[in-house]
């Protein structure tokens, strides 16, 4: 019972982990991008909410 919470709790942090990553990694380059690529933002922003999906859905699964 221990392992399957803490291998829950594992993939939590996981997904926490990259979603946070990409949304750093979106801000940091939203001053950038926005005035010269506003095709490459829109992916950014939509990798980014990709990735919020993925968690809540794995959340709901868990």
């Amino acid at each position: 019972m221990f392992d399957i919470v803490f291998d829950f709790l594992l993939n939590v942090i996981c997904f926490k982990v990259g979603a946070i990553s990409i949304r750093l990694i979106t801000w940091g380059r939203y001053s950038l991008i926005t005035t010269k690529y506003p095709f490459a933002t829109a992916m950014l922003g939509l990798i980014e909410l990709l990735a919020l999906i993925a968690t809540i859905v794995f959340l709901m699964k868990g």
